[in-house]
């Protein structure tokens, strides 16, 4: 399957090679601000979590205005063995939609069990107007299990052995065929002891505040409460939200989906609080303010 695709490449390249002798190659692409990254859905995490990571192609407004296509793509991600497990990874659902049954592949490989490999590729091309509405195509997810007990995790993009290829379908126009990559940006967390409490980041749309809020408790917490406040730039509590859990048990997370109205409020913000019980209000840890995203 790998050698079919590198042949698909070559063919391509080849072909943009012959044009460029015949003078009919031309960087007509827009000025280039194509890019790749992947991002952790937190930026904490408690040990022996499953951490997921998106990876996105970005920076494609200027190609999806111009009507482009994306006949292939194929990249490599490499992550230490030590700190992370793969568990699980796959292409996004709207991609996959787009690719359909062409040849495609997300997999660690063979050789190398720190590097994953993701490539696809489309003989006709996929519409960027169909797959990139926001000038950015959301490639996959991969989750890991954590296997560090301190400090931080990362995953990035190999780019010292592999090359990442981003090309555009003969049919799409004769005078340029591949996009270059003109950054690669990886994902890094910090691992964090029982007893904390992770915001995902709070986002602010259509006089709504939303975040999604892990909290990890030890076993001898049998009714931990999770407060969240809501304040605005006069520092006065606007709106509270109590949440208790029920601790079954072991070291155990919990995920919360917090969303508060900010209609009529000056820079809102949220606070958390983690305490024992409603009975003893003894905190478990420090108070935590989301992230504005």
């Amino acid at each position: 399957m790998v050698k079919r695709f590198f042949g698909h490449i070559c063919l391509i390249l080849a072909t943009v090679l012959i044009l460029c002798f015949f003078g009919a190659y031309a960087a007509d692409t827009p000025d280039n601000k194509v890019g790749l990254k992947i991002k952790f859905d937190y930026d904490k995490y408690v040990v022996g979590e499953t951490a997921a990571a998106t990876i996105k192609l970005t920076g494609l407004k200027d190609e999806k205005a111009a009507n482009y296509s994306l006949s292939a793509f194929q990249t490599q991600l490499e992550f230490n063995t030590d700190e992370l497990e793969v568990t699980s990874m796959d292409f996004d659902d709207g991609l996959l939609k787009a690719i359909k049954e062409s040849e495609k592949d997300f997999t660690v490989t063979s050789k190398r069990n720190n590097i994953i490999t993701v490539f696809f590729a489309v003989d006709k091309g996929i519409k960027l107007s169909d797959i990139a509405p926001n000038g950015e195509i959301t490639i996959g997810k991969i989750n890991f299990k954590i296997k560090k007990t301190s400090g931080n995790i990362s995953v990035g993009f190999e780019t010292a052995n592999y090359k990442t290829e981003i090309i555009r379908p003969f049919e799409d126009s004769p005078k340029g065929y591949l996009l270059e990559c003109n950054s690669h940006t990886g994902a890094s967390a910090n691992i964090v002891k029982y007893g904390a409490i992770i915001s995902q980041g709070a986002r602010i749309s259509e006089n709504k505040i939303t975040d999604s809020v892990k909290v990890s408790v030890e076993e001898q917490y049998k009714k931990p409460m999770l407060i969240a406040r809501l304040y605005d730039n006069s520092g006065l509590t606007k709106n509270t939200k109590v949440f208790t859990l029920d601790n079954i048990g072991g070291k155990v997370s919990f995920t919360e989906n917090i969303e508060f109205s900010v209609s009529g409020l000056a820079n809102p913000e949220i606070e958390y609080f983690l305490w024992e019980g409603f009975s003893s209000m003894k905190p478990i840890c420090d108070s935590v303010l989301a992230k504005i995203n």
